[in-house]
């Protein structure tokens, strides 16, 4: 008479282990092929009316050649009427925040946070920079609330990943 979960059991490498080991930065192709993994995921969940709410680099797991988002622990359905998170609460990691998340307008977060959140993963796994230069989570978040993102082209530099990319990555 207990409830209890299955999952399926995950292991592999993180975007995360994955940029570092290249040293960084991710080859164009391979970043397109796990970024275009990932927004299949999300539009499923998206359909779903879930939002992730704090998609990073360490949440997705490659386990040989294929995408798993892992934690939707500050997952939030769209559609509830209920939501548990206080009003002007932050959740989610400074690097990847979209600026009405940042902000703590949790009405505003939907599936467009996710995409800024893919966008701002893109940038890192390019240029090995953040979209909000910083050193600290705080200035991430000031960041974040106050400047607009910086265009990819200004992070990788002139030439060094086509302009449909950027174009892509600068809208998310």
């Amino acid at each position: 008479g207990h409830a209890y979960l299955v999952m399926e059991y995950l292991e592999g490498e993180t975007l995360e282990d994955i940029r570092k080991a290249f040293g960084g930065r991710i080859p164009l192709d391979l970043a397109v092929d796990l970024i275009t993994q990932v927004l299949d995921a999300l539009e499923c969940a998206h359909a779903e009316g879930i939002v992730h709410r704090n998609l990073r680099p360490e949440l997705v797991l490659v386990q040989h050649g294929q995408v798993k988002i892992a934690d939707f622990g500050f997952a939030r359905v769209v559609s509830s009427a209920e939501d548990l998170t206080a009003m002007g609460l932050v959740l989610g990691t400074p690097q990847f925040l979209a600026p009405e998340q940042a902000r703590g307008h949790r009405e505003l977060v939907d599936a467009q946070s996710d995409l800024f959140a893919v966008g701002a993963i893109l940038v890192l796994l390019l240029s090995g920079q953040h979209v909000h230069p910083s050193d600290s989570p705080d200035g991430f978040l000031y960041s974040a609330t106050l400047s607009s993102a910086r265009s990819l082209r200004m992070a990788v530099g002139e030439d060094l990943v086509p302009d449909e990319v950027v174009d892509v990555v600068d809208k998310a």
